[in-house]
């Protein structure tokens, strides 16, 4: 039982501690230039994976 206890407490305090260390995802940088494509290859990259830049 006392070890049930402490694992939870081990896990009550890292849930903080983690979404203390998250850093936001900055998803611009992570954009293709997909100016090279062709029209058709554009058109099967944004069907498949949404917006680019």
């Amino acid at each position: 039982m006392v070890l049930l206890i402490l694992f939870f407490l081990l896990f009550v305090l890292l849930i903080p501690i983690g979404a203390i260390n998250l850093q936001p995802w900055d998803s611009g940088r992570h954009m293709i230039n997909a100016e090279w494509l062709d029209d058709s290859e554009k058109f099967e990259l944004i069907a498949r994976w949404g917006v680019i830049g």
